[in-house]
Protein backbone atom coordinates (compact mmCIF):
# COMPACT_ATOMS: atom_id res chain seq x y z
CA UNK A 1 0.00 0.00 0.00
CA UNK A 2 2.88 2.34 0.74
CA UNK A 3 4.20 1.75 -2.79
CA UNK A 4 0.95 3.12 -4.19
CA UNK A 5 1.20 6.21 -2.00
CA UNK A 6 3.69 8.08 -4.16
CA UNK A 7 1.96 7.82 -7.55
CA UNK A 8 -1.44 8.45 -5.97
CA UNK A 9 -0.15 11.55 -4.20
CA UNK A 10 1.47 12.87 -7.37
CA UNK A 11 -1.78 12.39 -9.29
CA UNK A 12 -3.73 13.97 -6.45
CA UNK A 13 -1.33 16.94 -6.31
CA UNK A 14 -1.82 17.55 -10.05
CA UNK A 15 -5.59 17.45 -9.59
CA UNK A 16 -5.20 19.59 -6.49
CA UNK A 17 -3.30 22.24 -8.44
CA UNK A 18 -6.18 22.72 -10.88
CA UNK A 19 -9.11 22.18 -8.49
CA UNK A 20 -7.86 23.06 -5.00
CA UNK A 21 -11.24 23.84 -3.41
CA UNK A 22 -12.89 20.56 -4.37
CA UNK A 23 -9.76 18.49 -3.73
CA UNK A 24 -9.36 19.97 -0.24
CA UNK A 25 -12.92 19.12 0.72
CA UNK A 26 -12.63 15.60 -0.75
CA UNK A 27 -9.43 15.00 1.22
CA UNK A 28 -11.03 16.28 4.43
CA UNK A 29 -14.08 14.07 3.90
CA UNK A 30 -11.98 10.98 3.24
CA UNK A 31 -9.77 11.61 6.26
CA UNK A 32 -12.79 12.04 8.55
CA UNK A 33 -14.35 8.83 7.18
CA UNK A 34 -11.12 6.93 7.78
CA UNK A 35 -10.84 8.33 11.29
CA UNK A 36 -14.44 7.29 12.02
CA UNK A 37 -13.80 3.81 10.60
CA UNK A 38 -10.72 3.28 12.79
CA UNK A 39 -12.60 4.68 15.78
CA UNK A 40 -15.47 2.24 15.14
CA UNK A 41 -13.10 -0.72 14.79
CA UNK A 42 -11.35 0.34 18.00
CA UNK A 43 -14.58 0.69 19.98
CA UNK A 44 -16.39 -2.42 18.75
CA UNK A 45 -13.55 -4.92 18.42
CA UNK A 46 -13.96 -8.11 20.40
CA UNK A 47 -11.23 -10.69 20.82
CA UNK A 48 -10.99 -14.13 22.32
CA UNK A 49 -8.98 -12.75 25.20
CA UNK A 50 -9.14 -15.54 27.78
CA UNK A 51 -5.45 -16.33 27.21
CA UNK A 52 -4.26 -12.78 27.91
CA UNK A 53 -3.47 -11.21 31.30
CA UNK A 54 -5.07 -7.85 32.13
CA UNK A 55 -2.13 -5.70 30.99
CA UNK A 56 -1.99 -7.49 27.65
CA UNK A 57 -5.77 -7.19 27.22
CA UNK A 58 -5.51 -3.42 27.68
CA UNK A 59 -2.84 -3.26 24.99
CA UNK A 60 -4.86 -5.54 22.72
CA UNK A 61 -7.94 -3.33 23.00
CA UNK A 62 -5.93 -0.11 22.74
CA UNK A 63 -4.54 -1.04 19.30
CA UNK A 64 -7.01 -3.55 17.80
CA UNK A 65 -6.40 -2.54 14.19
CA UNK A 66 -2.66 -3.11 14.63
CA UNK A 67 -3.08 -6.58 16.09
CA UNK A 68 -5.90 -7.82 13.89
CA UNK A 69 -4.91 -6.26 10.55
CA UNK A 70 -1.13 -5.85 10.92
CA UNK A 71 -0.13 -5.45 7.26
CA UNK A 72 -3.05 -3.16 6.47
CA UNK A 73 -2.35 -1.11 9.57
CA UNK A 74 1.36 -0.58 9.00
CA UNK A 75 0.85 0.00 5.27
CA UNK A 76 -1.90 2.53 5.93
CA UNK A 77 0.33 4.32 8.43
CA UNK A 78 3.04 4.67 5.78
CA UNK A 79 0.45 5.84 3.25
CA UNK A 80 -0.86 8.45 5.69
CA UNK A 81 2.69 9.67 6.27
CA UNK A 82 3.08 10.36 2.55
CA UNK A 83 -0.29 12.11 2.39
CA UNK A 84 0.55 14.07 5.52
CA UNK A 85 3.78 15.30 3.94
CA UNK A 86 2.00 16.17 0.72
CA UNK A 87 -0.41 18.41 2.66
CA UNK A 88 2.55 20.75 3.09
CA UNK A 89 2.85 21.00 -0.69
CA UNK A 90 -0.90 21.48 -0.90
CA UNK A 91 -0.67 24.32 1.63
CA UNK A 92 1.97 26.02 -0.51
CA UNK A 93 -0.31 25.69 -3.55
CA UNK A 94 -3.20 27.19 -1.58
CA UNK A 95 -1.01 30.08 -0.45
CA UNK A 96 0.15 30.62 -4.04
CA UNK A 97 -3.46 30.74 -5.24
CA UNK A 98 -4.45 32.94 -2.25
CA UNK A 99 -7.11 30.52 -0.99
CA UNK A 100 -6.52 31.18 2.70
CA UNK A 101 -9.81 29.71 3.92
CA UNK A 102 -8.98 26.25 2.55
CA UNK A 103 -5.88 26.06 4.73
CA UNK A 104 -8.14 25.24 7.70
CA UNK A 105 -9.46 21.92 6.29
CA UNK A 106 -5.94 21.06 5.16
CA UNK A 107 -4.62 21.66 8.68
CA UNK A 108 -7.41 19.44 10.03
CA UNK A 109 -6.36 16.66 7.64
CA UNK A 110 -2.75 17.01 8.76
CA UNK A 111 -3.66 16.71 12.44
CA UNK A 112 -6.17 13.88 11.90
CA UNK A 113 -3.45 11.85 10.19
CA UNK A 114 -0.97 12.78 12.91
CA UNK A 115 -3.46 11.35 15.41
CA UNK A 116 -4.17 8.18 13.40
CA UNK A 117 -0.63 7.11 12.55
CA UNK A 118 0.46 6.16 16.11
CA UNK A 119 -2.73 4.10 16.49
CA UNK A 120 -2.06 2.24 13.27
CA UNK A 121 1.62 1.46 13.86
CA UNK A 122 2.35 1.84 17.60
CA UNK A 123 5.50 -0.30 17.56
CA UNK A 124 7.15 2.02 15.02
CA UNK A 125 6.39 5.07 17.15
CA UNK A 126 7.59 3.36 20.34
CA UNK A 127 10.89 2.55 18.65
CA UNK A 128 11.16 6.14 17.46
CA UNK A 129 10.85 7.40 21.04
CA UNK A 130 13.90 5.47 22.24
CA UNK A 131 16.50 8.01 23.34
CA UNK A 132 19.68 8.17 21.32
CA UNK A 133 22.84 6.44 22.51
CA UNK A 134 24.44 9.73 23.55
CA UNK A 135 23.77 10.40 27.17
CA UNK A 136 22.80 13.73 28.72
CA UNK A 137 25.46 15.69 30.56
CA UNK A 138 24.41 15.44 34.23
CA UNK A 139 24.08 12.23 36.24
CA UNK A 140 20.43 12.90 37.09
CA UNK A 141 19.57 13.33 33.41
CA UNK A 142 21.43 10.10 32.58
CA UNK A 143 19.46 8.17 35.22
CA UNK A 144 16.20 9.69 34.03
CA UNK A 145 17.06 8.89 30.41
CA UNK A 146 18.04 5.35 31.35
CA UNK A 147 14.78 4.72 33.20
CA UNK A 148 12.81 6.18 30.29
CA UNK A 149 14.68 3.93 27.88
CA UNK A 150 14.02 0.87 30.07
CA UNK A 151 10.28 1.69 30.20
CA UNK A 152 10.14 2.07 26.42
CA UNK A 153 12.02 -1.21 25.92
CA UNK A 154 9.52 -2.94 28.25
CA UNK A 155 6.63 -1.49 26.25
CA UNK A 156 8.22 -2.64 22.98
CA UNK A 157 8.83 -6.16 24.27
CA UNK A 158 5.26 -6.31 25.65
CA UNK A 159 3.89 -5.19 22.28
CA UNK A 160 5.91 -7.89 20.50
CA UNK A 161 4.89 -10.53 23.07
CA UNK A 162 1.19 -9.70 22.71
CA UNK A 163 1.50 -9.78 18.91
CA UNK A 164 3.25 -13.14 19.04
CA UNK A 165 0.67 -14.58 21.43
CA UNK A 166 -2.22 -13.19 19.35
CA UNK A 167 -0.94 -14.79 16.14
CA UNK A 168 0.51 -17.92 17.76
CA UNK A 169 4.15 -17.22 16.91
CA UNK A 170 6.51 -19.33 19.01
CA UNK A 171 10.00 -18.43 20.22
CA UNK A 172 11.84 -20.04 17.29
CA UNK A 173 9.71 -18.24 14.74
CA UNK A 174 10.29 -14.93 16.56
CA UNK A 175 14.06 -15.47 16.48
CA UNK A 176 13.87 -16.16 12.73
CA UNK A 177 11.82 -13.00 12.20
CA UNK A 178 14.31 -10.95 14.23
CA UNK A 179 17.26 -12.37 12.24
CA UNK A 180 15.50 -11.49 9.01
CA UNK A 181 14.87 -7.90 10.15
CA UNK A 182 18.52 -7.41 11.19
CA UNK A 183 19.76 -8.15 7.65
Amino acid sequence: MAILAYPLCVIYLVIFFFFPQVATLVLLTLSILEWLYILAVTKWSKFKDEDFPEEEKQLLYKYPVYFRYYFFSTGMSAFLAVVQLSTIIMAIILLFKQLWLYLIPLALVYFIFANLRPKLDPLFFLKQQLPKARGPSSAAERISGYSERMKLEEDISLMIAVYDKFWGIDKEEREEIDRTHRR
